[in-house]
Formats: C-alpha cells, structure tokens, sequence
C-alpha cells in the first residue's frame, strides 16, 4: 500500500525553497500573523517542511495531493527555466505552456483561501460536512479537470518575467496574476488586459513601488504566513500599511 502524504503543502516545496535564507535550502523567514486570534504577529525562521502545510489538507484518499504533484513536477521544470534564464525562456516560449496554465490556476485557489469558497458554498447549500470529509471534498475537486477552477486555463494569457532589485514576498494564499519565482524575479500573467494594467502601474509610478504594492497586498490577503526577507520588520509591515490604506486607481 502506498505510503501516505500527511503533511500536505499548499504552496509548493520547490517553491519555497527559492525563498530559503543563508546556506540552509530548507528554511524561510516568515512574517505570522493569525488574525482573529490573540497570537501576537511574529517574525521566525522555520523549516519548509512545516510551512503552508497541514495535515492531510487534500483528503487521506490523496487524489489530490497526488494530482498535485504531477502538476507540480512540470511546473517546476518550467520555473527552473525561467530563473536561469528569463529572457532566453520569453523569446523561446511565446506564450505560457499549457502546464503552466494548470498550475497558475490551481496557485489561486488551492490554498486557504480555496477551502474558504468551499466552506461557505457548502454553508448556504446547507450541506454538512466533517472537517475531514470537507478536505477530502476539496482535493477531489483540485483533480477534477472538469472543476470551475479550471476556468482560467481556457483563456489565453499574455505573461511577462521581470527582474527587481526589490524584495517580493511570498504569502500562503498566492495572489492571481503576480508569482514570485525567486525574491528578485517574478511572473507576470493574465489577460491583455489585466498585463495593461500591470504595466500602466509599473510605467506610472516604479518597479519597486509595484512590489511595494504587491507585497501589501500579500500580507492583506495572507491567511497565517507570508515568506519576508531577513530583514523586515514590524515597522516595515505598518509602513506598508499607511503607504498604502488608499488603493491605488490604477489596479
């Protein structure tokens, strides 16, 4: 029979490591913050294997952490490319590969947040369910290619990799349209219209202001944890905060 995942990762292992700090490939500096809880926010230095995890959050079954996986060996044969080479991949790939697309789609909704939609359509359907059956539900939808979540994957995407000297954060709830693959170089996606109005911010204020923008908007939307650098800080979060309390028009 075979063995069980029970630490199951909603954002990929590959992923983090990218994030990793110092010489140890297996651990990342996280800002926590709970809310609705009385845990007060803290910075700290944890191990990939225990973050953005939890145990069995696609189900025992492993239908979907199984199918995840597959995406995901892909995915990470892409992003490697990616990485090494930024410009080389953008003139080779034209547009996105459709495993991208795959895994694109399922980074929004596979997480938290994911389970979330879920719990509340469940809620005003007034279908019960155990915690367990409510995962176990969750997964099977992952794998199901007939699932709304695979919506996205029929519209075509226009993407762009840039590099920043800026940090990018990376929350547990990824954000559409922006992935960070490293600190330093991240993936953009979406509709013509969605990289229109990605550029017209870039081109209209700075680089570093868009990240500065899009590291808020990670911790807004973040469920527990968000992959900071070293050296952030509480005072660097509240900065973020009242720089940007007003959205900006442009997104």
């Amino acid at each position: 029979m075979p063995k069980l995942t029970r630490k199951q990762h909603y954002v990929p292992q590959f992923l983090q490591r990218n994030f990793s700090i110092g010489t140890d490939p297996n651990k990342v500096y996280i800002y926590e913050n709970k809310h609705n809880t009385y845990i007060k926010p803290s910075f700290t230095l944890k191990s990939i294997e225990y973050n953005m995890q939890a145990d069995y959050f696609y189900g025992k079954s492993q239908i979907g952490e199984n199918y995840l996986s597959e995406i995901e060996s892909s995915a990470s044969i892409e992003i490697a490319s990616m990485i090494a080479n930024p410009k080389k991949y953008m003139r080779k790939h034209k547009t996105l590969p459709q495993s991208m697309h795959n895994f694109l789609s399922l980074s929004v909704y596979r997480g938290p947040n994911g389970i979330k939609m879920m719990y509340n359509a469940f809620c005003q359907s007034r279908i019960r369910q155990t915690d367990l059956e409510l995962h176990e539900t969750f997964g099977k939808v992952i794998a199901n290619s007939d699932s709304p979540l695979y919506i996205s994957t029929q519209k075509i995407w226009t993407y762009k990799i840039i590099r920043s000297s800026s940090y990018a954060y990376l929350p547990d709830n990824i954000l559409y349209g922006v992935l960070p693959l490293t600190p330093h170089i991240i993936l953009l996606y979406g509709t013509k219209y969605d990289m229109g109005m990605i550029n017209h911010m870039i081109s209209k204020y700075s680089m570093s202001y868009f990240i500065e923008y899009y590291n808020y908007s990670s911790i807004m939307n973040m469920y527990a944890q968000v992959i900071v650098d070293e050296h952030t800080q509480i005072t660097t979060i509240d900065r973020l905060y009242q720089k940007f309390q007003i959205k900006p028009t442009t997104m």
